[in-house]
């Protein structure tokens, strides 16, 4: 395929593993120049084609480091993906903490929320740039097993079609994508697990899971 984005900046967040590591590799392998933004560098990248940035997507300050570094080493930004995330298995709704909601409210929506504050000045001076939030399949269909989850994902898809509305007009898209459960290193206790089987076995649309790639490429 060709996504016409040979010289575009793209900035992908939680780029080490899963989907986002796949979205940035098919992203350069694109001819785009990704800078990938992770708390850990994930497997080794051997044609150095992917731009590391070591950062905590949940501190307040990282998304404007994060921008004043790739447009300091690349001189401008086109693009946003929005991929880290992450999710626990709950009991249920009434046994999860005040700290436990906060906490995957900052992870799953107010990163990606403080990400896209911080760069949209850039992808605004690009005049041609998008903003695009993995959101989740939990946001249309809810979930007894990580009901935070799928508040913040709803949330988050909220967000996108708000972005959509103020800077379309501007030269930013702001897409949003719900992917259902993805074989990654995140998902894998819960793939396994005998409640969870239960659960997606009456409650999913289909059995099945996607790779990680098999994502990035649609």
């Amino acid at each position: 395929m060709d996504l016409e984005l040979k010289d575009r900046v793209i900035l992908v967040t939680g780029a080490s593993v899963g989907i986002g590591r796949a979205t940035a590799e098919l992203l350069a392998a694109e001819g785009a120049t990704v800078v990938g933004v992770s708390r850990n560098l994930g497997p080794s990248d051997p044609d150095e084609q992917i731009d590391h940035v070591i950062a905590d997507v949940t501190d307040p300050q990282a998304g404007d480091r994060i921008v004043e570094t790739v447009l300091e080493r690349h001189g401008r930004l086109d693009g946003l993906v929005n991929n880290a995330g992450g999710l626990d298995l709950r009991s249920g709704f009434l046994d999860i903490t005040e700290e436990q909601w906060l906490d995957m409210f900052d992870l799953n929506f107010h990163a990606a929320r403080r990400m896209s504050k911080a760069a949209l000045p850039a992808l605004l001076e690009s005049g041609d740039s998008a903003i695009v939030n993995i959101s989740s399949s939990s946001a249309h269909l809810g979930t007894m097993l990580n009901p935070d989850y799928a508040a913040a994902k709803l949330t988050l898809l909220s967000l996108s079609k708000t972005l959509a509305a103020e800077f379309t007009g501007n030269g930013v898209r702001s897409n949003v994508v719900t992917p259902g459960l993805t074989r990654t290193a995140m998902t894998a206790p819960a793939v396994s697990g005998r409640k969870w089987r239960s659960f997606a076995g009456s409650n999913l649309l289909t059995s099945s899971t996607t790779w990680p790639l098999q994502f990035a490429r649609n």
